[in-house]
């Protein structure tokens, strides 16, 4: 959740800059951007800990979208690295290209783990919606980047309201 807020407080904060003409909270566009990489790193931390949690109940579906988010976001870290850190701006293109590209595999990630966690029925009955709804600010996020921090606090709003593991069903 912690990182889904940081994500959106920083595009907030970057909305305010007007194109890095100026500073917001004291701070410039690149470091604003800055900020992005902590919140993907604990949205990293946050599919692992996803798929660590509920890998014996959800199967392969969650595995391979896990690794696909994960996989995206560490494209994403590096493009912004890219586009900010490293090069001060001077690979803006290059940089957003490699952000933007990771975006994509991310969002495809996280609908198949989304996917695989509406499936095993979450122990709140109220559990899919929320999860739903993180999974469309996911796609949102195609529109509005906010969205997909928006998509995580949801998220983190569903896995830590659930204090029991769902149950394994024996097939039979």
């Amino acid at each position: 959740m912690l990182g889904g807020v940081l994500w959106m407080a920083s595009w907030y904060a970057n909305s305010l800059t007007e194109d890095g003409t100026q500073q917001a909270l004291g701070l410039t566009e690149r470091q604003l951007r800055l900020l992005l990489i902590p919140a993907l790193v604990l949205m990293l931390a946050g599919v692992w800990a996803i798929l660590r949690r509920y890998r014996h109940v959800t199967g392969g579906l969650a595995s391979a979208g896990a690794a696909l988010a994960a996989a995206g976001l560490v494209t994403m870290i590096a493009g912004n690295a890219l586009e900010y850190a490293l090069s001060g701006g001077a690979l803006r293109n290059e940089g957003e290209g490699i952000f933007v590209a990771g975006a994509l595999i991310a969002l495809l990630g996280h609908l198949a783990l989304g996917g695989a966690l509406v499936r095993v029925r979450l122990p709140p009955s109220w559990s899919p919606l929320p999860l739903a709804l993180g999974a469309v600010c996911f796609l949102g996020s195609l529109v509005l980047v906010p969205f997909l921090g928006l998509g995580w606090v949801l998220w983190g709003f569903v896995l830590t309201a659930s204090e029991q593991e769902p149950a394994v069903e024996d097939g039979t």
